[in-house]
């Protein structure tokens, strides 16, 4: 997925995940952690804790603690319903404990790299306040400003 980035793009979402400790991802509907542990045969060598949960509006994020062959990891999972029935499920695997704002950050740096793949975004844009090309990583003091600055084509002009 990142080949299609730019080196700025790629070193900066990197860097991220490696503040973070984030070591992977899935998703999916139906791919819990167990799910995942079960299908890789771990399930009966693994306890698993929950540390904590969050729901909001259409949206359920569970940390769990869990051990494989003496290595802590961090599961952040996040369930979205996006119809009566469909439920989609993202694992997120940190090697650190993270907090939620450190789960929403990964959420959103997946996110970003989903629409960069797609072609639904573009690491550089013309401002539609100033008329600027700007580069996304230009026009915000933080991530989730330059990423919201992006999908509005602002430059912070």
């Amino acid at each position: 997925m990142l080949n299609q980035l730019d080196e700025r793009t790629k070193n900066y979402l990197q860097a991220i995940r490696n503040n973070l400790h984030f070591l992977g991802e899935n998703g999916g509907e139906c791919l819990s952690l167990k799910e995942i542990l079960t299908k890789k045969g771990l399930i009966e060598k693994t306890a698993i804790k929950e540390l904590w949960k969050d729901e909001g509006f259409n949206f359920t994020t569970i940390l769990y603690q869990y051990t494989i062959d003496g290595v802590t990891k961090f599961c952040a999972e996040v369930w979205v319903q996006y119809d009566i029935d469909g439920v989609y499920t993202h694992t997120f695997i940190f090697s650190q404990r993270p907090n939620q704002e450190q789960v929403e950050t990964i959420r959103l740096v997946s996110e970003l790299e989903t629409k960069f793949a797609i072609n639904q975004l573009k690491p550089t844009f013309t401002c539609w306040e100033c008329d600027q090309k700007s580069h996304w990583l230009d026009s915000g003091k933080n991530f989730e400003e330059s990423y919201e600055n992006l999908k509005e084509s602002y430059c912070g002009c």
